[in-house]
């Protein structure tokens, strides 16, 4: 692939996925005000949470162009000696050159080839914020996620919050239904199946909505475990799968090994 055809695909990537993310927050955000929104005040749901709603979407935007535009630890001529001290080779091992930048790069760097440079510490490349993820954006990165985690998380649980009063103020809590087995009179509150029924054929969107966010909330918390427990234990996810081939490459060995010795 030439550098132009690589140029052309680079942007149009960053494009994609950021006008995706943005898309998604912006049109989600629509549908929110739209659907939960418009059917406040409830008796635990006061107007004010437009206004906290709205600064939780403007918090990830921020964080969002913070992430996007941060260096990530790019090494320079200036601060090789520096990021090599940081980070000394192990004893015995030999350091690795870097021919695009014409240098041995310090231990626990990485060239990436979709920015050019080689970044300290490097994690891994972020398609959604179009940038490499590395020694100095981590902490911003993260922040990144927790702000979207708990983006979803108050929105399902106010949306929630919402619902229920709507359907405590319509009489859900009198409404009954009969069991088509047995005949009898049932409160509707006493089958969660049939409350969730009631409210999906009058809410459709609302509860859609509310599904969505629950599992992009939970993706997004599972990434950010993911990430904590790594940082927790001084490792990246490049170095963790690094390891995972170096394993392989062991055991693969190991097993044609065992099969020319049988």
């Amino acid at each position: 692939m030439d550098i132009a055809t690589f140029a052309v695909v680079y942007v149009t990537c960053i494009l994609f996925f950021n006008l995706l993310y943005l898309s998604l927050l912006a049109f989600g955000y629509y549908l929110y005000c739209r659907e939960v929104f418009a059917l406040l005040p409830q008796p635990y749901a006061p107007l004010w949470h437009q206004y906290t709603g709205a600064a939780a979407l403007g918090a990830c935007l921020l964080l969002f162009g913070v992430v996007s535009v941060s260096d990530p630890g790019c090494i320079a001529a200036d601060s090789l000696a520096a990021h090599t001290a940081l980070y000394p080779a192990a004893p015995g091992s030999q350091a690795r050159s870097c021919w695009t930048c014409g240098w041995y790069r310090p231990a626990r760097s990485k060239h990436c080839p979709l920015t050019q440079r080689c970044v300290a510490r490097f994690d891994h490349y972020c398609g959604w914020v179009s940038n490499a993820i590395g020694l100095r954006n981590m902490r911003w990165f993260l922040a990144f996620l927790l702000a979207n985690m708990l983006l979803c998380t108050y929105g399902v649980v106010f949306a929630v919050l919402v619902l229920r009063g709507v359907a405590l103020r319509r009489g859900i809590a009198e409404a009954v239904y009969r069991d088509e087995t047995t005949g009898r009179l049932h409160g509707l509150t006493s089958s969660p199946r049939r409350v969730i029924e009631w409210l999906v054929l009058r809410y459709p969107q609302a509860v859609m909505l509310t599904l969505f966010m629950a599992i992009a909330g939970g993706l997004v918390a599972a990434f950010l475990s993911y990430h904590l427990a790594l940082t927790s234990v001084g490792l990246t996810s490049y170095e963790v799968m690094k390891q995972q081939q170096a394993l392989a490459v062991l055991t693969a060995e190991a097993k044609v090994e065992a099969m020319w010795q049988a």
